[in-house]
């Protein structure tokens, strides 16, 4: 199977490329455009609506154009928030901190960027994507990548079963689609994200399969992957929001 598990795949997706691209760029690893072609990936192209004017970027910008005044924004800003990933469901936020009106939208687009007081959303449009920028308060800090981990391999212990009985034979389980990847990432970071991605497409595989047994062990097995749909996709925020270390300084 290669069908899509997971909701808004795309926007996800890409709000993983954004995050890791702004921390590349924030360690000076890569250049505007290099870093830009990355983001975007896929998609035949990415814009910035601003509406606020927080970036002051004019609508409908190219995103390569407002990289450099996110960054600014950024740097200047009065507080120095990392950027991270928030991956939000309702009564699951990560860093969102609101206001109501971000968290509203984040919630319906199903992830968000968060930098000091601005948040970037993904609206995929055809085959194109568009960030919104919307004002934040400052992020709660990112979960550490390694207490993520550390969940989600407590839940996979717990998980085994469930997973197999919903998929079946091995060879009937569908395939999980390739987290993104980001070249500055490093290797502990990106099989890191790479573990949660697979393991939460596969979690919400399972929950979308059709039970094949009583409505009782049905809904017990649900409760077990719900657990570890949720511990996976906080794990693929962690992972995301590691930071990128900075480019060693020439001779």
């Amino acid at each position: 199977m290669s069908v899509s598990a997971m909701p808004d795949e795309v926007a996800v997706a890409a709000a993983i490329r954004l995050c890791r691209g702004l921390l590349a760029l924030t360690a000076h690893r890569g250049s505007i455009e290099g870093v830009a072609h990355l983001i975007v990936g896929p998609e035949v192209a990415h814009h910035v609506h601003d509406p606020d004017g927080l970036v002051g970027s004019g609508e409908g910008e190219e995103l390569r154009v407002v990289l450099p005044a996110l960054l600014a924004h950024q740097i200047h800003g009065s507080h120095r928030s990392p950027w991270q990933l928030a991956l939000p469901q309702p009564g699951q936020l990560g860093g969102l901190r609101g206001p109501a009106s971000l968290t509203q939208q984040a919630l319906a687009a199903g992830a968000a960027v968060l930098g000091n007081d601005l948040a970037l959303l993904p609206h995929p449009v055809g085959p194109a994507l568009q960030w919104v920028v919307l004002p934040a308060q400052l992020p709660s800090p990112p979960e550490g990548p390694r207490e993520a981990e550390q969940a989600l391999q407590r839940l996979l212990l717990e998980s085994g079963d469930a997973l197999g009985e919903r998929h079946g034979t091995a060879a009937d389980r569908p395939q999980p689609s390739e987290a993104p990847h980001f070249p500055v990432t490093s290797a502990p970071a990106q099989r890191a994200l790479d573990r949660a991605w697979r393991w939460w497409w596969l979690a919400e595989a399972g929950l979308a399969a059709d039970p094949a047994y009583s409505s009782h062990g049905s809904a017990q097995r649900d409760q077990v992957l719900r657990r570890l749909r949720d511990a996976a996709r906080a794990a693929v925020a962690a992972a995301a929001s590691t930071p990128v270390v900075s480019a060693p300084d020439g001779p």
